[in-house]
Parts: structure tokens; C-alpha cells; sequence
């Protein structure tokens, strides 16, 4: 199924000033799950693409990807990393022309997720119809209302940034998964679907556009809800009603 929509070029840039850390409105009570499958992508040259760090550090970039998310009570999962290698196409898709929508049909069906939940995201060199991003930023590039994200890092946000950097990666990853959810851009300040990112915030419009299930395959059908677990009031009526139905059967 092709996607409906591209989604221009998103970014994240320190611009050599400091950078407030994550600001977001309360969490929500986390009632979906949204799964994402990350495809690390090289080159012929041995050339990797630059992914989330060390362990401590993709930890602490998921974490600050579920801070934003939660905001539409949204837990953000990751599968294990893949990875595809030998890929000059993909690795510098810009260079080739590769639109986001036609990644799929140069991946190995082994490496991507062919589950309709789950969204692959592609860390390349460059995203479709971009550079490189210079020092210190982050590119990403996502389908709206549909599955397939394409990120591209600069090797030294974390290392020059530490913690502030690893928000910005956080944001723009949040910024990518918000698209295929089915938000587009907007001009709202403080808003994480800013095209340059400089907010993190999802207003109560945003998070009833995620939850609205158009007909047909969309952004909505990405979340699997997760079952809601009785409060321990009503599990023990329950239990006690069955007790009394067991008793009377017994008689």
C-alpha cells in the first residue's frame, strides 16, 4: 500500500546557542502502544549510519521519546536494532533518488518488519531530498497517516551536546512518529510539530487527530490498544459474584 502524503524535511539545530530541555504538558494514562523497528543502514565502504549511541544512551533517548508521547498516552516500544548492509542506495538516499515510500522494496524482508503495527525507521547518511545534516543536527524525514520514517544524526550531536543532544534526537524521532500517526505541520509555538522542532508539546487537537481511525489503513491503525486491567474493587466483585454462582450450582 503506498502512503497518501510526504512530509518535507524536519529538523533539529543547536545553532550554537544553549537549548531548554524537554518541555510537555502533563502525560495522559498510557492506553496504546505504538512499535517501532529501527534498520541501520551501510554503505559498501563499511560506512554505518549513526544510530542512538551506547545502550545508556538509546535508553535514554527512548525514555525522552516516551516523555513526549505520553502526552497522547502513547508508550513509544523499539524492536531490536537491524541491520542492512551493503546499501549504497538507501545509505545516501538522497544521492540516489530513493523516495521514502520506495524503501521498503530495497530491504530484505527479513530486516523489515512486515507487521502492519509496526513502523520501520530507516537510520541512513542522508534522508530523500536532503543533505547530510551539519554539525550538531538531526534530519528526518516520515510518511503521513502511514508507516516509514528515515532518520539521519550527525555523529557528534552527543558527544557535543551530551543530554541536550539526545533530547534533540528524541524530538525529532517523536517529531517523524507524529506524522505517521497522522499530524502534519503547524506553526504553533512550543508545538512539537513545528517543522524546525523547537517545541515538544501535542495539544488536545493533535491527540484527537491521532485517535480519529479514518476508513482504510491509517496513522490510527499503527496503535494497538493496550487491555484495560480491572481495578482490584472490581476484580474482587467479580470474583466474589463467581463464588456465589458456584455456590448456587453446587446446591
Amino acid at each position: 500500500m503506498l502512503p497518501k502524503f510526504l512530509i518535507a524535511l524536519a529538523s533539529f539545530a543547536f545553532a550554537g546557542k544553549a537549548c531548554a530541555a524537554l518541555t510537555v504538558l502533563p502525560p495522559q494514562p498510557i492506553t496504546h502502544t505504538l512499535t517501532v523497528n529501527p534498520i541501520i543502514v551501510s554503505n559498501t565502504s563499511g560506512q554505518v549510519a549513526t544510530f542512538f549511541g551506547t545502550d545508556t544512551q538509546r535508553l535514554e533517548i527512548e525514555g525522552f521519546v516516551d516523555t513526549i508521547m505520553s502526552q497522547a498516552g502513547i508508550d513509544v516500544e523499539w524492536l531490536s536494532p537491524q541491520f542492512l548492509t551493503n546499501n549504497n542506495a538507501l545509505y545516501d538516499s538522497n544521492a540516489s533518488g530513493i523516495p521514502l515510500q520506495f524503501f521498503s522494496q530495497l530491504t530484505s524482508d527479513t530486516i523489515e518488519s512486515t507487521v502492519p503495527s509496526v513502523v520501520n525507521m530507516w537510520f541512513v547518511h542522508t534522508v530523500p531530498g536532503q543533505s547530510h545534516p551539519p554539525s550538531s543536527q538531526v534530519r528526518g524525514h516520515a510518511l503521513v497517516d502511514a508507516e516509514g520514517v528515515a532518520m539521519s544524526i550527525n555523529a557528534n550531536t552527543q558527544s557535543t551536546f551530551g543530554v541536550l543532544g539526545r533530547e534533540a534526537i528524541a524530538a525529532v524521532v517523536s517529531h517523524e512518529l507524529a506524522h505517521n500517526l497522522g499530524l502534519q505541520h503547524v506553526t504553533i509555538t512550543n508545538n512539537l510539530l513545528e517543522a524546525n522542532i523547537m517545541g515538544h508539546q501535542l495539544n488536545a487537537s493533535q491527540i484527537s487527530t491521532i485517535f480519529t481511525d479514518a476508513p482504510g489503513f491509517d496513522g490510527f491503525d499503527l496503535l494497538v490498544e493496550i487491555p484495560a486491567i480491572p481495578e482490584p474493587g472490581s476484580a474482587l466483585l467479580l470474583l466474589c459474584v463467581t463464588g456465589v454462582v458456584l455456590a448456587r450450582r453446587r446446591r
